[in-house]
């Protein structure tokens, strides 16, 4: 058993939503719903809960993440380096978790981690065995300017684009094929393979920026830490790869990324008899998916993942999930969906939320306390149901539906919603990141906790 709180090291790819994990030198696997990859287990500086009724500590960064516990007012918490949309990672009492800035009192916050430096790269030799062609752009497609023989040497003058590195050679500028060189001066240059159009990358550093664009200037999209793999899906530009983590489409700085090439794929042969058919991926959902769209998954398979793990209030979770199964249908809306949100939202029914009111999204929960202290109660698990579905409805296009007008009245955000011009702000399940809540992982986390319910487990 891992106590909460406890730091762990990922050693590869997740494999049905679980990671390959190392903790105090044993092998083993993890739900990655469980793994906060964002923390840090140095602390930086100290803060001073500034919050009346106290200040929750939750487990990601957003109103939408479990609660752990509620740090009373004046407590003191260690800040631990990490920043979102509001919220800073603090540890309290030898818990992780995140905090609401606004109820702490920080002399300073610390800052977001910066990106190195490209390296800077004096000389390079070309190890192509027939030579290489100096070309006039970073391009196969641009014209020859000369072919530079094995062994000669080149000055390498700036920073990788698409899978090039401008040179000199014998006093003429041009580019030249990243994979045809071999460093020798002030620093190494990234390895050949870091040119791979496909392939993956391991983390090679504690704390490694994802970022929107292929810059220092761009945007941190997740913090990714050491020994995390990810999925590379094209060529370098400006010393950034881009790559997939977590489902996330960013960019990378390359030289704090191990690169393993993608096998190429044989010649293609006739095949004397027909392939053999694959079993389907063990996946339901797809961030990709239409909220509105068929049902999948079953009343029964929800109710047999109730009845396996510990939730508060049973009754009415099983009244919320037949009812999810009747209404949502009618409305356009896929249960499967709904109950995987309500799940994540309410980590499996047993938050304080869905305890003392039966609140089943965080429906009303803005991160403000007096407004949380008078955020609705419901009376039971069906009233529930049908407020999480009309507020998703909305989102998803759905309003006028009559079946979504007759049951809004439930939903206390409704109105609220409606005037921010949230209508249709969320077709699909992707969408909801960003939307329903802040936490960019959030779509993602919906889906596995989906497939977790109605595929892993079967």
């Amino acid at each position: 058993m891992i106590a909460n709180g406890e730091f762990v090291t990922v050693t590869d790819e997740p494999r049905n939503g679980f990671y390959p994990v190392t903790y105090r030198s044993t092998n083993g696997w993890v739900f990655g719903e469980f793994l906060d990859f964002t923390t840090s287990a140095v602390p930086i500086t100290t803060a001073t809960v500034d919050a009346a009724g106290g200040l929750r500590l939750r487990s990601g960064p957003s109103t939408g993440d479990r609660v752990i516990l509620t740090m009373p007012d004046s407590a003191a918490v260690q800040v631990t380096g990490g920043s979102s949309r509001g919220f800073v990672s603090v540890l309290y009492r030898g818990r992780n978790g995140w905090a609401f800035a606004q109820y702490l009192d920080v002399a300073a916050l610390p800052p977001p981690d910066p990106d190195p430096e490209p390296p800077v790269i004096d000389s390079a030799t070309i190890v192509s065995p027939n030579g290489i062609n100096l070309r006039v752009g970073p391009s196969t497609g641009t014209a020859t300017l000369t072919t530079v023989p094995t062994g000669a040497a080149v000055r390498v003058t700036g920073a990788a684009l698409d899978g090039f590195f401008p040179v000199v050679f014998q006093g003429t500028e041009g580019w030249v094929l990243a994979a045809s060189l071999q460093a020798f001066g002030a620093a190494a240059l990234p390895n050949p393979q870091n040119v791979a159009p496909t392939g993956t990358a391991r983390v090679t550093v504690s704390r490694l920026n994802l970022r929107a664009g292929p810059s220092t200037r761009n945007a941190v999209l997740a913090v990714m830490i050491r020994n995390t793999t990810v999925r590379v899906t094209g060529s370098a530009r400006g010393g950034f790869l881009p790559v997939t983590y977590r489902g996330v489409q960013g960019w990378a700085a390359t030289q704090y990324l191990a690169v393993t090439l993608a096998r190429p794929s044989p010649p293609p042969t006739t095949p004397t008899t027909p392939p053999p058919t694959l079993p389907p991926s063990p996946t339901l959902l797809a961030v990709t998916d239409p909220l509105n769209r068929a049902p999948r998954g079953s009343v029964d398979r929800a109710l047999a993942y109730v009845a396996q793990i510990n939730v508060a209030r049973r009754s009415d979770v099983e009244a919320y999930v037949r009812e999810v199964y009747a209404y949502a249908p009618r409305v356009g809306l896929d249960p499967a969906i709904v109950i995987a949100q309500s799940a994540l939202e309410t980590g499996n029914w047993t938050s304080v939320w869905w305890r003392e009111r039966l609140n089943p999204g965080g429906l009303g929960i803005t991160g403000d306390p007096a407004q949380n202290a008078r955020s609705r109660i419901w009376a039971n698990g069906t009233e529930s149901a049908r407020a999480q579905i009309v507020h998703l409805a909305l989102y998803a296009g759905l309003a006028n539906n009559p079946l979504v007008q007759q049951y809004r009245y439930l939903d206390p955000r409704y109105d609220v919603a409606v005037a921010a011009g949230y209508t249709g702000i969320a077709r699909t399940v992707n969408a909801l990141s960003g939307t329903w809540a802040v936490d960019p992982l959030y779509a993602q986390k919906v889906v596995n906790r989906g497939n977790s319910i109605f595929v892993a487990a079967r």
